[in-house]
């Protein structure tokens, strides 16, 4: 019988091996590979951040609206809710919409949606499409929160919102609300590309120090310092 393979080892895991070897060996680490290593950390953190922040937290809430019901439907069928008017006006914006979910997966089809803000001529302003949740879903219960849209509105009136949901998921849709925000922030991507430019470089900073640390690290006396001299080193010579 074939022993089983181990599989292959993920280079971050790799890499924390090789550190942690080299630890154990008293070699040093180079100056490069130690602050890029906290470079990484540092811009991966912020340019993550920066996203999150500015989507989920930036703005004063304006609106929640319970959609449990309009999302849910019968098993097997679809839904079609217009609810509203709700009160708008252009001191508000800029606007952003977001879905707060959480479902028990059961299968592996999600539940999908469809969500829309219309003007009272029935106009949309935004038209969104998505799934609760992925396929790959696992847990007993899953918490989604999603930034559906970020706009402005042209005038002050009545704005409905839009709610189609599908039925054709066996998922136990546990609650799911609109949170509609005023005043809020709209991301600058090149703020999270620049911070995420500057980790890929810190990355590739790093595994260039550690491959040349062997080599490096070879002559520079902080060997075991248990050789019979047969392979001398510059210093030894320098020291002869």
């Amino acid at each position: 019988m074939t022993p089983p393979r181990d599989e292959p080892l993920h280079w971050m895991e790799r890499a924390r091996q090789d550190a942690l070897a080299r630890s154990r060996a008293g070699i040093p680490v180079h100056p490069v590979e130690r602050w890029s290593g906290w470079g990484l950390v540092v811009f991966a953190v912020i340019a993550i951040g920066y996203g999150l922040g500015t989507l989920y937290g930036s703005g004063t809430r304006a609106l929640m609206l319970d959609v449990t019901r309009e999302l849910e439907g019968a098993r097997g069928s679809s839904t079609d809710a217009r609810l509203g008017p709700f009160h708008l006006e252009p001191g508000m914006n800029p606007l952003r919409f977001i879905l707060n979910a959480s479902h028990a997966p059961l299968g592996s089809s999600r539940r999908r949606y469809e969500l829309a803000l219309e003007d009272d001529a029935g106009k949309a302003l935004w038209n969104v499409k998505g799934f609760l949740g992925s396929r790959d879903d696992e847990a007993s219960i899953v918490l989604t929160r999603t930034s559906l849209a970020t706009f402005d509105v042209p005038k002050a009136g009545g704005y409905y919102v839009r709610v189609r949901g599908s039925g054709a998921s066996m998922d136990d849709l546990r609650a799911a609300t609109l949170e509609l925000r005023r005043g809020v922030t709209r991301v600058d991507k090149r703020i999270p590309w620049a911070f995420g430019v500057a980790a890929f470089l810190c990355l590739l900073a790093r595994l260039f120090a550690g491959a040349r640390r062997p080599r490096d690290g070879s002559g520079d006396g902080s060997g075991d310092g248990s050789g019979d001299g047969a392979s001398e080193t510059p210093g030894t010579r320098l020291a002869a």
